[in-house]
C-alpha cells in the first residue's frame, strides 16, 4: 500500500467532436514564418504562422469555443479552481519532412495546448524536469508515473491535450512524408488571481 505524495498536474486529453475539413486552409491560406535555422548542421526548425491569434479566425470559431471550454474544465476538474483562464496568443505550427521542434516550454502562461490537425502525427515528448540524486536501474527497462522522466504522446486527428506551460517539451524529427500541422496556445488569468486572505491576491 501507497499514498500518493505529490505529482504533477496530468495532460488533459479531449476529442474535438467538430468535422470541419481545415486542410485546404492550412495548405494554402496561413502564412508561416521562414524556416531559417541559426546552425546550417541542425534539423530544419518548426515554422510558427506568423499570425499569433489564430483563433480569432472565423474558420475556428467551434473549435475555439471548443478549446475555451476544456480550458476550464481542466481548471474545474484538476487545478480545482474557479479562476477563469483566456487564451492569450495561439498560432499554428508547421512541420516538414526532416522538421522538428526543439525542447521548451511557454513563458508567460499558466496552461498551454495543442491540437493535432494530422493523422498520425509525430509524437510530442513531454519531459517531467524532476533531478534524479541516484539513478537506480529500472526492472525490464519498464517506469511508471513515479519513475518516468519523459511521456511521449502519440496524437491522433481531433485531439486536443492541455498542460501546465511550465512542462517542457518538444518533436522529434518528422519522418512522415505528410507536413505535421498543429495550433499551440497559452492562456492566463482572466482579471485577478489569488485571495487577500492568503497575501497572494493580483488584480491586472
Amino acid at each position: 500500500m501507497y499514498n500518493v505524495m505529490f505529482a504533477k498536474p496530468p495532460l488533459m486529453i479531449e476529442k474535438y467532436p467538430g468535422f470541419e475539413d481545415f486542410d485546404s486552409y492550412l495548405n494554402n491560406d496561413v502564412k508561416f514564418r521562414d524556416p531559417v535555422s541559426e546552425d546550417k548542421f541542425r534539423t530544419a526548425p518548426n515554422q510558427p504562422s506568423i499570425d499569433c491569434y489564430a483563433l480569432n479566425d472565423p474558420i475556428f470559431h467551434n473549435l475555439n469555443k471548443f478549446i475555451k471550454q476544456s480550458v476550464k474544465s481542466y481548471c474545474k476538474d484538476i487545478l480545482l479552481t474557479n479562476s477563469n483562464l483566456r487564451v492569450t496568443q495561439s498560432w499554428i505550427n508547421k512541420n516538414v519532412t526532416g522538421s522538428q521542434h526543439t525542447i521548451h516550454y511557454h513563458a508567460n502562461s499558466i496552461l498551454s495546448g495543442i491540437f493535432y490537425f494530422t493523422e498520425n502525427a509525430t509524437p510530442t515528448t513531454f519531459y517531467s524536469g524532476e533531478i534524479d540524486q541516484i539513478n537506480l536501474p529500472i526492472i525490464n527497462g519498464r517506469s511508471n508515473e513515479f519513475t518516468a522522466a519523459v511521456h511521449f504522446f502519440t496524437p491522433m486527428k481531433g485531439d486536443l491535450v492541455i498542460f501546465p506551460s511550465k512542462i517542457q517539451h518538444l518533436v522529434s524529427t518528422n519522418t512522415n512524408d505528410e507536413t505535421r500541422y498543429t495550433l499551440s496556445f497559452n492562456t492566463f488569468a482572466t482579471a485577478s488571481l489569488g485571495k487577500h486572505e492568503m497575501m497572494t491576491y493580483v488584480e491586472f
